[in-house]
């Protein structure tokens, strides 16, 4: 996932399904700019998901829909 960040520190993110239920969360450290995050998704079913990135003051930065085929 790639994600331009405004300031340098950690994200926190999750991923959901279509039902609403996290099937993932992580947290990352990044940079200032952009910055490319690797979520493994091993053992996820098939299906369309939602990742939420939430910076490390707890403000929200930003959803993105995905389908795993």
């Amino acid at each position: 996932m790639a994600m331009e960040m405004p300031t340098e520190g950690a994200a926190t993110w999750k991923v959901m399904d279509a039902s609403g239920r996290i099937v993932r969360t992580g947290r990352s450290s990044v940079g200032e700019g952009m910055n490319q995050v690797e979520i493994d998704l091993a053992g996820v079913d098939q299906g369309s998901y939602v990742v939420e990135l939430i910076g490390s003051e707890g403000t929200p930065l930003g959803t993105a829909r995905f389908v795993r085929q």
